[in-house]
């Protein structure tokens, strides 16, 4: 007797598909448009992990690794260059505003029970039911008529019905609840007031832990922070010696410096400026603005974008 001819995985047809459609002179920007992707790199990339052997950066044939020199350089000089806009993946992220809202919805009529290590999950709905004729069994369609009556089509119309669905069993919370957790304290909101209203013993709760999840060096915070930078381009997950954070208010100084120094205006005129006008308020309340303050800014070079 022959064995069935076991069907090849999807993602061996995406690699053949590649490399036929390459051969026929289809370009790379195409191709990876065929496959959802705005940028090659991100369909040479789902193919490397996919376990082919591909080249991340080219898209060639490259068993051991990138093959190619396309690395971005550190240099000195300025290496500002603009990423794709954030507004290409506002149709990622509204559904997510969707999925939020039913999710939250959905916790109206969830149960949760700790039991035997396990987070035991039901949703007890209790909402009007209505019943066709047929879909119960004749002595309790008799009883239902009985108690509650029919309408001219045959249905019942159990005015307070309720069922109970069972919800699966697990060391940590079922979905949504993780997800609404995290997006809760990843917009700076109280972890205080999620424990109150979460924990079945807000007094005992494991507060160290709680903030070292959270706030740690290993934490919810930075390393969703860490995927951010990744996702963006980065090639590093840490701040490194010479990218200090730089908030709104150094930036705007910063953006002005560029911009005077263009005009050919001398630094000591731009320091009476950041003085005098409402620059830097909040290093104000502590100490005067000063030379050393300019220089740091203005090595930033950052700049207004070109209109």
């Amino acid at each position: 007797m022959q064995s069935k001819q076991k069907e090849p995985h999807p993602n061996v047809y995406d690699y053949l598909n590649f490399n036929a459609l390459r051969k026929n002179g289809v370009s790379d920007k195409q191709i990876a448009k065929k496959y959802g992707f705005n940028h090659p790199e991100t369909l040479y990339h789902k193919l490397r992990r996919d376990g082919f052997p591909v080249c991340e950066h080219c898209g060639d044939y490259s068993p051991g690794g990138t093959h190619c020199s396309k690395r971005q350089a550190r240099t000195s000089e300025d290496t500002r260059k603009e990423l794709p806009a954030t507004s290409d993946a506002q149709r990622l992220f509204w559904p997510l505003v969707e999925w939020v809202r039913r999710s939250v919805d959905s916790l109206y009529w969830r149960k949760e029970y700790w039991q035997d290590g396990r987070f035991v999950v039901q949703e007890h709905v209790e909402a009007p039911i209505t019943f066709d004729h047929g879909t119960v069994d004749a002595e309790t369609w008799k009883q239902l008529r009985k108690d509650h009556g029919g309408d001219e089509q045959g249905r019942l119309l159990v005015e307070k019905g309720s069922f109970t669905q069972a919800g699966g069993g697990s060391w940590y919370p079922a979905e949504p609840l993780p997800t609404l957790i995290a997006l809760h304290l990843l917009s700076d909101e109280p972890l205080e007031l999620l424990v109150e209203a979460l924990h079945p013993d807000p007094a005992n709760a494991k507060w160290e832990a709680l903030e070292k999840h959270v706030q740690g060096k290993d934490g919810l915070i930075r390393q969703a922070r860490q995927v951010a930078a990744l996702v963006r381009g980065s090639s590093r997950t840490s701040q490194g010696r010479h990218s200090e954070e730089v908030d709104t208010e150094r930036h705007e100084a910063a953006m002005f410096i560029q911009k005077k120094r263009q005009e050919g205006i001398k630094d000591t005129e731009i320091l009476d400026i950041l003085r005098d006008k409402p620059f830097l308020q909040e290093l104000k309340k502590e100490r005067q603005v000063t030379m050393k303050d300019l220089q740091w800014l203005g090595n930033l070079r950052l700049r207004l974008p070109k209109s």
